[in-house]
């Protein structure tokens, strides 16, 4: 039998064009009318800068030269807050240097030589001008991660210990009163995604006493978030799903139970999933079985936008009727838009840095497949398609099999050039979400506990071996990536 590759397939896809397209945009906030974000630049050896845009228009607003980054927890995030006029950010490369973008200003020199004592993860008391953050310190003897209330002086900052008996804490968040600062936390050999605690302290007082309001070693909880009026909301997974909470003063009332995650593993910080537009209206990026959707839930309800994109990476709030996205579909990467939430009209803030017609993409077919002593394992199918597509009724093409990373990642849907590249050449490509990916629920996230290189690697095997008994690849050419 012959092999697809034995056609001589054009591709406009480089190599160089599959590298330079991985540039990442994130951490999409509010800000001065319009929305800021994270921005990674490849040709400024890869330095992140924040970029706002408004009125049509898109400028850098970091520091010169800045590169925006923090390495807390090391996969960083939580590099800048907006303020009502300014700025304040993280220069990774001026050891975690704490500044404000516009005015200059420096409030706490960084050590870029040992860059030993970090900072990342901001809220901030507008009555008394106290910002609370994660830091974390790195010695000799090990690490440790304490929520700090920093109190920018003239003369320097001062730093305070609110807590530093867990072994991570993240999340700090103020309420709009400025009287309530709540955060999360857990220890080790808890990850986040495994189980948190949820705190909270007054902050109206002279001491700051840490109150325990929920969570336990067993129970994910993850972004609290307050709401105009002061509510305060969060995800849970204590139902086997990451569904969305509201904390009513003495435990977490539902507000909407679905089998879909309305969150993700926090690996990296300040990258919201859901947004409070009223103390009943939310906005919701949800995860179920390999898809993605943005929803919107109103009086514990929900429905679809009907977006047309199939990969949502965050939200946040612009006002009670607007949010902005960071979306992409399968022939587009990510960008940038602000979305109405009741007539769904888009307006495109930054567009995607690459976009390749639907005829000259493969598009992505979910699948599920049994694996081992689970019932389903599940993957996306990528079949060759090439802009001058050949075919042959006697012809199977050869198989990539793509292993993400994480190991709680999951394949996604938007457009992949480094998936791209070689369907356009006439391979087919599998991107496997092995049993431990999320986006299925807490059962399947934990199955791969204590079995890692070996259900993942087996529901490898076993998806290459699907596709090949429905004839879809060839048998005898066939690798593995990731």
């Amino acid at each position: 039998m012959r092999s697809s590759t034995d056609f001589p397939w054009n591709s406009s896809i480089t190599a160089e064009r599959a590298a330079v397209s991985a540039g990442r945009i994130g951490h999409l906030k509010a800000y001065n009318g319009g929305l800021v974000w994270q921005q990674d630049i490849p040709n400024q050896a890869g330095r992140s800068a924040l970029f706002w845009a408004s009125n049509g228009k898109i400028k850098e607003v970091s520091p010169p030269g800045a590169n925006i980054r923090t390495r807390v927890h090391e996969y960083g995030g939580g590099a800048f807050l907006p303020l009502k006029d300014d700025i304040l950010t993280v220069d990774l490369d001026k050891g975690h240097e704490l500044g404000f973008a516009h005015s200059g200003r420096v409030i706490l020199s960084g050590d870029p030589i040992n860059d030993s004592v970090r900072f990342a993860d901001f809220a901030f008391n507008e009555r008394t001008g106290v910002f609370y953050c994660i830091r974390e310190s790195h010695s000799s003897v090990g690490v440790v991660n304490e929520l700090v209330a920093i109190t920018p002086r003239a003369n320097g900052s001062v730093i305070n210990v609110i807590q530093n008996e867990h072994d991570f804490v993240t999340s700090p968040r103020v309420s709009p009163d400025n009287k309530r600062l709540v955060w999360l936390a857990w220890d080790k050999p808890q990850m986040p995604w495994e189980g948190t605690y949820l705190y909270s302290a007054d902050l109206t007082g002279e001491l700051i006493a840490p109150e325990l309001i929920a969570g336990s070693p067993s129970e994910s909880i993850n972004q609290p978030t307050f709401s105009a009026s002061g509510g305060l909301y969060v995800v849970s997974d204590r139902t086997g799903w990451w569904n969305l909470y509201c904390y009513d003063g003495n435990s977490l009332s539902e507000i909407c139970r679905q089998s879909a995650d309305f969150s993700r593993p926090h690996w990296v910080l300040t990258k919201d999933s859901f947004v409070v537009l009223t103390d009943s209206t939310y906005v919701c990026i949800i995860e179920k079985y390999g898809t993605e959707d943005l929803v919107l839930v109103r009086d514990g309800q929900m429905r679809s936008l009907g977006l047309p994109f199939s990969s949502y990476a965050e939200v946040c709030a612009l006002d009670a009727n607007h949010v902005g996205v960071i979306a992409a579909a399968s022939n587009h990467t990510y960008a940038v838009m602000k979305v109405n939430v009741f007539t769904t009209a888009i307006e495109i803030q930054k567009s995607p840095s690459e976009a390749l017609p639907k005829d000259q993409v493969s598009t992505p077919r979910f699948m599920s497949f049994k694996s081992g002593d689970h019932d389903r394992a599940y993957c996306l199918f990528y079949p060759p398609n090439p802009p001058d597509h050949l075919s042959a009724k006697d012809v199977l093409p050869p198989l990539i099999v793509m292993c993400h990373g994480g190991p709680t990642a999951k394949a996604t849907t938007d457009l992949n050039l480094k998936v791209q590249f070689f369907t356009s050449r006439g391979f087919a490509v599998v991107d496997v979400n092995y049993r431990g990916s999320s986006g299925f629920g807490r059962s399947y996230r934990q199955c791969l506990n204590g079995h890692w290189g070996i259900y993942d690697a087996e529901d490898c095997i076993n998806a290459a071996k699907h596709l090949v008994n429905l004839r879809l690849v060839d048998g005898e050419r066939m690798v593995i990536r990731g």
